[in-house]
């Protein structure tokens, strides 16, 4: 009867059967049918690369190890399931054991298609379903991808050994690129400090050239201050005589305040000065080798006026040949300090001992007053500038408090010495300066 569509069917005994359809009548023996079986079994026949490329094919491949290279991994299985009698309506259901999550839905296609297989071992499976709802046996055949070159474990040895050698390479090439960008650098900095040095040393010969003119400008000034400071008390102690001894002159009297007066103005401005610049003077480049008696002899003589308006007697003991080398400008600086500070500070009617002696390499110039002494405590502190001193002019006289202070530094500039003793309050104190002796026959 084949595939004909029936549209009657009568039943005329349990041994005849009649069929109508559109081909015509049929009859059936039921006697004469072959018995019906419910075992039957599914197969792989063929497959396939790419679809149409076969490489396996027999009515029966169960069991077989079908072999796939990793780039040929595009396959297509056909099946089928031997059901002679009723072998219309089969359908199939496939599952590729390792691939897919389970079976497929049931389908009339025998055939199966794959695509990008990654390596590994897979198993089709297939099975089907007749027109009565039998389900076959299910038949299977192994499906290997084998594992290409470049997915081995030597493979993924060599790419780790490759990436750690190109890490290295650029680790390397950074670290010189590093080590050119320091030297670079480095460069720079030693012509930047090269630069920096040739300024710093200009820089230090103008600021030394700017001292220097400094001191000489303080210089002048300690000088010049020098030089008037006793010839205006020299004025001012005139004056005073002038009051003293000439009673019927007013005029004279007038004129004469008018210049103590002014003596005193003047003195004050000069200790202001003497006091502001008396930490800058330093000695400078004027040297020379000279006999130290002519200028205590010229500083005594300048003060007599002075000493005699406080009825003050100057005793001398000075030496020939304390030949020295030094600023003579300065040494008269400390000779005349010495000798104001005991004229200022002694009582009226007192004496002042002024000596000047050679002792072996050294030169000591001396001078010892009478008056109103000196505590240790004080000794101690001379030569500091704010340092004061219980020691009170005793003639009216101005302080700055610098005297003192000037004579040491000044005497620390020429490698000298002060030497300060005093018996105690009241009883006079002795200043004496040692210097070192020259010797120079040609002075």
């Amino acid at each position: 009867m084949g595939e004909n569509s029936f549209t009657n069917i009568y039943i005329q005994d349990n041994t005849t059967l009649w069929v109508g359809g559109v081909d015509g009548l049929y009859r059936v023996n039921l006697l004469s049918m072959p018995e019906y079986s419910d075992s039957f079994h599914a197969q792989v026949n063929a497959v396939y690369l790419s679809q149409d490329s076969l490489i396996y094919g027999g009515n029966e491949l169960e069991g077989t190890n079908v072999v796939v290279d990793y780039g040929d991994s595009d396959i297509t299985l056909e099946y089928s399931a031997p059901r002679y009698i009723y072998g219309s309506g089969l359908r199939y259901q496939t599952r590729l054991v390792g691939y897919d999550e389970g079976w497929s839905n049931w389908s009339s296609e025998n055939r199966r298609t794959y695509t990008n297989l990654s390596n590994g071992s897979y198993e089709f499976r297939v099975r089907a379903i007749d027109a009565f709802g039998i389900v076959s046996a299910e038949g299977s055949i192994s499906v290997i991808v084998p594992t290409p070159w470049f997915k081995s474990i030597w493979a993924y040895l060599i790419y780790v050994g490759l990436i750690v050698a190109f890490g290295f390479l650029v680790v390397r090439i950074k670290t010189e690129r590093i080590q050119r960008k320091n030297l670079e650098l480095e460069r720079k900095v030693i012509h930047r400090t090269a630069e920096l040095q040739v300024e710093k040393r200009r820089l230090e010969n103008l600021n030394e050239n700017l001292r220097a003119l400094d001191e000489n400008r303080d210089k002048f000034l300690s000088v010049v201050a020098h030089d008037l400071r006793n010839p205006l008390m020299i004025v001012r102690s005139s004056a005073d005589l002038i009051e003293e001894e000439i009673e019927d002159k007013a005029a004279l009297l007038e004129f004469s305040g008018y210049i103590r007066d002014a003596a005193l103005k003047m003195q004050n401005i000069i200790e202001d000065l003497l006091e502001d610049r008396a930490k800058k003077i330093r000695l400078h480049d004027d040297l020379s080798v000279f006999d130290m008696r002519w200028i205590v002899e010229k500083i005594c003589a300048e003060s007599k006026v002075w000493a005699e308006s406080k009825h003050i007697e100057i005793i001398q003991d000075l030496d020939d040949g304390c030949i020295i080398k030094a600023d003579s400008a300065q040494i008269s600086v400390i000779v005349d300090n010495l000798v104001s500070n005991a004229l200022k500070y002694s009582n009226p009617d007192s004496r002042i001992w002024v000596s000047l002696k050679k002792q072996g390499e050294k030169v000591l110039f001396s001078v010892r007053d009478e008056g109103q002494g000196m505590l240790k405590s004080e000794i101690q502190n001379i030569g500091m500038p704010s340092t004061k001193f219980s020691a009170k002019p005793t003639g009216g006289e101005s302080s700055s408090g610098m005297g003192l202070y000037i004579v040491k530094d000044l005497l620390l500039i020429h490698q000298g010495e002060l030497q300060v003793t005093s018996p105690g309050r009241g009883k006079g104190t002795t200043f004496t300066v040692v210097l070192n002796f020259v010797n120079n026959q040609g002075v």
